[in-house]
C-alpha cells in the first residue's frame, strides 16, 4: 500500500524504518488444529520511524494466518494463508 499511496517516497525520504509490535489476537470464532493445519491470529502496530526521529501515522490490524506443516523435507509451520484486517484502536 505504501507505494501505491505516496507514503514510499516520504519513507525513503526519511530513511525509515518500520517499528512493528505483535501481540495475541483472541479468536471470537476459534478453528480447532489438527497435525496438518493450525490458526492464529495477532494484533500489529507498525509506525514508519525516520532516521531523526520523524514518525509517520501508526497503522493498527489483525493478521489471522493459517499455518500447515511441513514434510520430512521441509519440517516445521509454514504459512499458508493470511489475511490483514485493519482495526481501529
Amino acid at each position: 500500500a505504501a507505494d501505491r499511496d505516496g507514503r514510499w517516497e516520504t519513507w525513503v525520504a526519511h530513511r525509515v524504518r518500520v517499528d512493528v509490535q505483535v501481540r495475541p489476537q483472541p479468536d471470537m470464532h476459534p478453528q480447532h488444529d489438527s497435525t496438518i493445519e493450525a490458526h492464529r491470529a495477532v494484533q500489529l502496530t507498525a509506525t514508519p520511524v525516520g532516521d531523526s526521529g520523524w514518525h509517520g501515522w501508526t497503522e493498527h490490524s489483525v493478521v489471522f494466518c493459517t499455518l500447515r506443516a511441513g514434510n520430512s523435507g521441509q519440517p516445521g509451520w509454514r504459512v499458508a494463508h493470511y489475511d490483514v484486517q485493519p482495526v481501529r484502536p
